[in-house]
């Protein structure tokens, strides 16, 4: 008598999941639970970006405003023509205000106490000094003058533009409409000067 299984194959009952079955589920698993992580970190970079969006913007405008005041009382010794130091001087004035209440309100509105380092060296002005040392030794220096002044405020209109229409509180939108007119007043101020 032989037995059975003699000569035929053994039957043998293959766990759920394959050959390895109780491996291949844990890597599934071990899997799913990387890619979730994955993605956890990335919604939370983009949500940690995005809240920082509206406070780097606000801190951007006032690097560019200040960097205006400095450009326009650095420069306020060289301005030949009298309508120009006249314009020069107003924006002077009206820049250091809106500067100081935008500022101010960053520090209200955002918690920054002063423009976060990383901020001020991207919206560092490197060119313009040596330009109108170029410019005043070839005797142009008040229509290069009033290009650069134009470009920064320009630079800065559309900044302050684009975070009133971001919103915020009424403090920080009052801030941003003062600093809109202001700029807006400038650039026509200079744009009917005859140089």
């Amino acid at each position: 008598m032989q037995p059975k299984y003699y000569g035929a194959a053994a039957e043998y009952n293959k766990p759920a999941g394959g050959s390895a079955g109780g491996l291949s589920g844990i890597l599934k698993i071990f899997g799913i639970f990387i890619g979730a992580i994955i993605v956890i970190a990335v919604v939370l970079s983009v949500v940690s970006s995005i809240g920082k969006g509206p406070q780097n913007d606000f801190a951007r405008l006032v690097a560019r405003m200040s960097s205006l005041q400095n450009l326009l009382d650095k420069q306020k010794g060289n301005i030949r023509s009298s309508d120009l130091r006249t314009v020069s001087a107003t924006a002077l004035i009206l820049v250091s205000g809106d500067t100081s209440t935008l500022a101010k309100q960053m520090r209200v509105s955002f918690g920054l106490e002063a423009v976060p380092e990383d901020i001020t060296a991207a919206e560092t002005d490197t060119t313009t000094d040596p330009e109108l040392k170029k410019a005043q030794l070839t005797g142009g220096f008040d229509r290069e003058y009033v290009a650069v002044l134009r470009d920064k405020i320009a630079a800065a209109y559309q900044l302050a533009e684009t975070l009133k229409a971001a919103g915020g509180n009424e403090a920080t939108i009052d801030a941003l409409n003062k600093t809109l007119v202001s700029l807006d007043a400038l650039d026509s101020q200079l744009t009917k000067l005859a140089l």
